[in-house]
């Protein structure tokens, strides 16, 4: 996990120096999905037995946040296929994010 966010920091210099260039936001969108998905199966690996959180958090509340972080990683996989239909669609595709993550709280209402 710590590869992938300190490999961040250097895919989002080489964005915001070359952002027109096709294989730097393809680049970035990679790294931003791989950390996503490191990040679920940590908690994934943290949950399954339950062992690594506390006792009583609910297998729904468990299920919820693993969805919450599941989406981010999705939504940029996404956007690399956008990127070879439209380079600043896909980079504009990235602001899915701040309304999709809202989907799940609507059904744990």
């Amino acid at each position: 996990m710590v590869l992938f966010i300190a490999l961040v920091g250097y895919f989002t210099g080489l964005l915001t120096t070359y952002k027109t260039h096709r294989i730097v936001v393809i680049s970035f969108s990679g790294i931003m999905a791989a950390s996503g998905f490191v990040l679920c199966l940590i908690w994934w690996y943290a949950t399954h037995t339950q062992k690594l959180v506390v006792q009583d958090m609910g297998n729904q509340l468990i299920r919820y946040f693993l969805v919450r972080t599941f989406v981010p990683p999705l939504i940029f996989l996404t956007s690399i296929g956008i990127s070879f239909i439209n380079l600043h669609a896909a980079q504009y595709f990235w602001d899915v994010i701040i309304s999709m993550k809202h989907i799940p709280d609507l059904r744990r209402l």
